[in-house]
């Protein structure tokens, strides 16, 4: 682990030294060079984590952290590059304030790469857009499929395709949400098999471009989880049907609605012999009213689900 991080800092502090004097040195590559950084520090606190049915004191206080530094390379023919190193963690989970000694390092590095991934825009002349790597996926106001960056955020190792029109701006995409299968045992445990399986995520977003202060998305997923339980091999095929409506401007009454239904099959024990069938449905309404004051914007809403 240590290992892949001081390679993925190398190649950050490559990217960014290199890169501005390699533009400077050709005024004619037209290349748009930007670093971006962020430190954020969330004092926490939390209680009756375990005590429901006891007396116990179990009250907490920490402070977590996230730290972002990156940088976003345009190069000539719309094609953009993006790396965004991110570590995440607690005050004095290293469990000492010594970082080394004269040859051990006593720190638990946790950084990788939140964002890592190449666009290209206006392919052919076309209003498409194709990103591949690692990138959040995030949309509507992320009820079925956000970042979730209150702490660490989520991201994935995905391929995304996108296009406008005057009537509707659909995205396509197909993410990895877990890579099990190793090649050291393709030929050996289970008989043959791999020694375990994997997860993916399809999905297409449409986002519909409606008259007046409306905005409309109807999206489709499916997620298939391939693993072994047991010795025993089973899948999790899920369907998941989307709707999402707003009304409302920056200012003033607002109202959104949610809807989704899962319809799928999974394994119901462990050997994953016994199978059953999903059904899932929600419905979320949120109504409220958005209003300036000194300066700052506020809300004031309620939601039932």
């Amino acid at each position: 682990m240590r290992g892949r991080s001081m390679v993925w800092l190398a190649a950050l502090a490559v990217l960014l030294l290199v890169v501005p004097v390699s533009a400077a040195e050709d005024d004619e590559a037209k290349t748009d060079f930007k670093w971006f950084g962020s430190l954020r520090f969330r004092p926490e606190y939390n209680d009756n984590l375990s005590d429901v049915f006891s007396g116990r004191d179990d009250k907490i206080g920490y402070v977590s952290y996230r730290i972002n530094l990156g940088a976003r390379v345009d190069l000539d023919k719309d094609v953009s590059v993006v790396l965004d190193g991110q570590a995440v963690g607690v005050w004095g989970e290293d469990q000492t304030p010594l970082r080394s000694g004269p040859s051990l390092d006593t720190t638990d590095a946790k950084f990788n790469f939140y964002r890592a991934f190449v666009e290209a825009r206006d392919i052919m002349g076309t209003p498409f857009t194709f990103r591949a790597g690692r990138q959040p996926l995030a949309f509507g106001d992320e009820f079925l499929l956000g970042d979730l960056d209150f702490y660490g955020g989520t991201s994935w190792d995905s391929l995304r395709g996108d296009f406008a029109s005057k009537l509707v701006d659909t995205t396509v995409f197909w993410g990895k949400g877990a890579e099990l299968d190793a090649p050291e045992f393709m030929y050996g445990y289970p008989f043959g098999g791999d020694s375990n399986g994997d997860w993916d995520l399809y999905g297409a977003w449409t986002t519909w471009k409606v008259p007046g202060d409306n905005k409309l998305d109807v999206a489709i997923l499916y997620s298939l989880d391939r693993r072994y339980s047991d010795l025993v091999p089973f899948s999790d095929k899920r369907w998941s049907y989307y709707g999402y409506y707003h009304y409302g401007k920056g200012v003033g009454i607002f109202g959104t609605l949610n809807a989704a239904v899962q319809r799928g099959r999974t394994a119901r024990n462990s050997d994953g012999e016994e199978a059953i069938d999903i059904k899932a449905d929600a419905l979320e309404a949120t109504v409220g009213w958005n209003f300036e004051r000194g300066g700052g914007k506020y809300d004031i809403w309620g939601r039932w689900a």
